[in-house]
């Protein structure tokens, strides 16, 4: 969203865009059939999953990902297709900033240039579900695990009073935590947590919280994504008086001014 804003589209844009992905096709490789070759199609029969694996120097190569990005990352091209020939995300109709984790060196990388597209493939690379965007210098996966809620980012680069959208998910029951399967997803969570809310503490009175309330959706439904749009909004304007306060005002045609 933040990309695609920052792009110049509008929200009406994004709301439509968003709404008509087809995650199915997307995420879950869905209609890819017809883009094979005959000899995927004649062995497909004989797939217990679209895994694919190699060869190199007598070694089995695994994927860096579950997920086939192929189909995300023309998404995403097409998505700030007007956008994507601006490389300095400072010259964008509204400053850019991607935020992505090095894994080599586990630190937060701050993306202020570059191909627009990548750089957001890069902040949402979640590890182990997509495969990281390899440059000469990093190995970038999701931003989430150092900086899910990046407000030092956003008051380096221009911010005197930051807007933060937390999304809140439903408390987590005893019986979620019985597995070690379960405890090993929850680690990486409580990772997450923590940095979230080193950054949520360092708000100021001037700073804008807005809690957005996901009830059952988690990072996992895309599919349920169009659900969460009102619950975004009901949040926002909760909040109206707040932000109201921040509206730009432009000098009317009659002599006074209008928001």
């Amino acid at each position: 969203m933040g990309g695609g804003y920052a792009s110049g589209i509008p929200a009406v844009g994004l709301e439509k865009f968003v709404v008509g992905i087809d995650w199915k096709k997307v995420v879950g490789g869905a209609g890819r059939r017809d883009l094979q070759t005959i000899e995927q199609k004649r062995a497909g029969a004989t797939y217990s999953n679209d895994i694919e694996m190699g060869l190199k120097d007598k070694r089995v190569l695994l994927p860096a990902g579950i997920v086939n990005t192929s189909s995300i990352e023309d998404l995403l091209r097409s998505y700030v297709a007007r956008s994507r020939a601006e490389t300095d995300f400072d010259r964008l109709p509204i400053p850019y900033r991607a935020v992505a984790t090095d894994m080599l060196s586990g630190k937060m990388v701050v993306l202020d240039s570059g191909d627009l597209a990548t750089a957001m493939r890069a902040s949402m690379a979640i590890p182990g579900a997509f495969a990281p965007v390899v440059t000469n210098d990093y190995i970038l996966s999701d931003g989430g695990m150092v900086r899910n809620i990046p407000v030092d980012v956003a008051r380096n680069l221009c911010a005197d009073v930051v807007i933060v959208v937390n999304l809140v998910e439903q408390e987590l029951k005893r019986e979620k935590l019985q597995t070690a399967t379960q405890l090993v997803l929850r680690s990486s969570d409580v990772g997450i947590m923590a940095n979230e809310n080193l950054q949520l503490d360092s708000l100021t009175d001037k700073d804008i919280r807005i809690d957005v309330i996901m009830g059952d959706i988690t990072t996992a439904d895309f599919e349920r994504v169009p659900e969460t749009i009102p619950l975004g909004e009901k949040a926002a304007h909760g909040m109206a008086e707040k932000l109201a306060r921040l509206a730009c005002r432009r000098p009317s045609t009659t002599g006074g001014a209008q928001r």
